[in-house]
């Protein structure tokens, strides 16, 4: 009978060592760079002659954008600029430069989601090829574009548009079965590493930068949901520097052609020499009246809300494809130095409500070192508006250190705003553009979806200072934003234009449009104050938070007509509980909700 030697410890740790590198060269040997020789193996189609006739339409846009680029020097800078608040804005400003395009359009995005509006775009991206502008369009790998199929044919649509995806997972363009995970677990730094940022950028002097993906819930076009969102159209030399932030991505080694990936190559014969499918009739009755419109010389006839305006000092800020590499400077250094800045006051909108640690101490000792009160309100999305769940839970979970120890009164939005129709001008044709429902609400949906009547959702990114700065951008002021993704955004220092977008933020929270987060009456008893010191001990777990107790609430006025901050000693006289999650009745929403506050308060960092 043999004797069987027991496997140190070493041995196994030797075992495991060699599994994990083979894993780690695995992992690595399939996820694709950079290689643009590709091209050779897969050649685009012929581009056709240009049409005699053909020609950019005629834009006041380029008016402006030729003027402020003439008379900028080394002196002083001249921008034009202008707010896009609303989707039917943005959808029309878009379409608007993709005909006015002289040279060039570059765009930069996280998301592009194969819908109607995404088609309708593609279809003028394309007609600007057609005659002669070279397109390049970059999105990033998290979300996959649409099917194999798709992606070729947009790749092969034409030789001057050009596609590029960022930082992709594995081999495949649409990443099978538990291809994701295992890309997380081999290479988490890298795959954590999104392109977050969103820019639309024509003949590199117009730019629209801001917080809108390229989907139709962005634009008003969606019969269930919309987001409220915030871009602004800069006219000047800040273009330029976003178009060469565009160009540090565009050349990155992390950015690779559709046909470097398997399943794209297998598409590539039935794509190739065949005439391209673009819009259908109901994807343009579904844009509607902005690709009717897009014509028009000057937008600002049509809406005032597009007239540019002159502004006195614009700042580009962005994140580079890598962290050791910026362009400029960073976009956390940029919102960190507006607190740090701040006089009176800070007005902030964010989908996501999760502060990091540097933000906590910027706030405490602005509140500390200026005299009298110093207001920091916060913009936010409620549970029934939230499209993340899991990342409402942790903004839930630290309320009390955002409201006590930061001095934040936290707004967070209705799903139905009374001012809904300013909000969203289309708001009342939204479910007639779509008589038979047919849109895919993804897993974007806030809690409150399975309602028949829309629903908005916040997805703007923006802080003002004191009234006279505002930055407007793809940053979410959370961690992720902070220390894992790459953004971007601009800069207006001037007080007319700050104080238009804090004005357009305040009427977002009012109480028509949200409700206000305070603490809740705490009766004088031994067992309530020590429930509380319980609860407030509780929430700093990073695991086991599982105290039941909160005093922390939602609140409406008892009447409209008076309003009054939570800290005033009389709030609670004139205003109600109206209880943790108004309007939420989806327990799978508020069962992962609690889960993540009891269990998962270790993954801030990563939220």
């Amino acid at each position: 009978m043999k004797t069987r030697h027991p496997i140190h410890l070493y041995q196994w740790g030797q075992t495991l060592l060699i599994l994990a590198i083979a894993l780690l060269l695995v992992g690595c040997a399939t996820v694709p760079r950079q290689d643009l020789s590709i091209k050779e193996t897969f050649p685009p189609r012929p581009a056709q002659p240009i049409a005699e006739d053909a020609a950019p339409i005629d834009s006041h846009y380029q008016v402006l954008a030729r003027r402020a680029v003439e008379r900028s020097t080394d002196e002083g800078e001249v921008h034009y600029a202008q707010l896009l608040q609303t989707g039917e804005d943005a959808l029309l400003a878009r379409l608007h430069l993709a005909r006015a395009a002289e040279k060039s359009i570059t765009i930069q995005t996280f998301i592009w989601k194969d819908d109607p509006v995404t088609r309708v775009l593609f279809d003028e991206l394309l007609r600007a090829a057609e005659r002669g502008v070279e397109v390049r369009l970059l999105v990033d790998a998290y979300f996959p574009i649409g099917t194999p199929h798709q992606i070729a044919a947009w790749t092969e649509a034409h030789e001057l548009l050009k596609l590029r995806i960022f930082n992709p997972f594995t081999s495949r363009a649409v990443p099978a079965g538990g291809s994701r995970l295992e890309a997380l677990l081999v290479r988490p730094r890298g795959v954590n590493r999104r392109m977050h940022s969103k820019s639309f950028i024509v003949d590199e002097r117009i730019a629209i930068i801001g917080g809108r993906n390229l989907e139709g819930t962005y634009f008003d076009r969606h019969p269930s949901f919309v987001f409220k969102d915030r871009d602004v159209v800069v006219m000047g030399p800040a273009a330029a520097e976003a178009a060469a932030a565009f160009d540090s991505f565009w050349n990155h080694q992390r950015t690779v052609h559709p046909f470097q990936f398997a399943d794209v190559q297998a598409e590539y014969l039935h794509v190739v020499n065949r005439p391209f499918q673009g819009a259908s009739d109901q994807d343009r009755n579904i844009v509607g009246r902005p690709l009717q419109d897009a014509d028009v010389t000057d937008l600002s006839g049509l809406r005032p809300s597009l007239k540019m305006q002159p502004v006195a000092e614009v700042e580009f800020v962005a994140d580079g494809p890598s962290r050791s590499r910026v362009i400029r400077r960073e976009m956390t250094d940029a919102y960190r130095e507006m607190i740090q800045r701040a006089e009176e006051r800070l007005v902030f909108q964010t989908p996501y409500l999760i502060y990091e640690p540097r933000m906590r101490r910027s706030l405490r000792r602005a509140r500390r070192n200026r005299p009298g009160e110093f207001e920091v309100a916060m913009s936010a999305n409620s549970l029934a508006t939230s499209d993340q769940v899991r990342t409402y839970a942790m903004s839930y979970k630290h309320r009390r250190q955002m409201i006590r120890k930061m001095g934040m009164t936290i707004y967070e939005l209705r799903p139905l705003p009374g001012d809904i129709q300013e909000i969203v001008p289309a708001y009342d044709q939204l479910q007639d553009l779509f008589p038979d429902g047919s849109a895919d609400a993804g897993d974007k949906s806030p809690a409150t979806i399975r309602q028949t009547t829309p629903r908005l959702a916040l997805h703007a990114k923006t802080v003002v200072k004191d009234g006279e700065a505002v930055l407007i951008g793809s940053h979410n002021f959370d961690p992720r934003s902070t220390r894992i993704n790459a953004e971007c955004g601009i800069i207006i220092r001037d007080a007319a234009f700050a104080q238009r977008v804090e004005d357009d933020i305040r009427r977002d929270i009012h109480p028509r449009n949200s409700w206000v987060v305070s603490r809740m009456p705490v009766p004088d008893s031994f067992w309530a104050k020590t429930s509380r010191q319980i609860s407030a001990g509780s929430s700093r777990l990073p695991f086991l938070d599982v105290w039941p107790q909160r005093y922390m609430s939602s609140f409406d006025p008892v009447d409209m007509d008076i309003i009054v901050p939570p800290r005033r000693e009389d709030f609670f006289e004139h205003y109600r509980d109206v209880g943790h999650f108004p309007e939420v009745d989806d327990p799978a929403a508020l069962w992962q909700l609690r889960l993540v506050k009891w269990f998962g308060g270790w993954a801030r960092f990563l939220m």
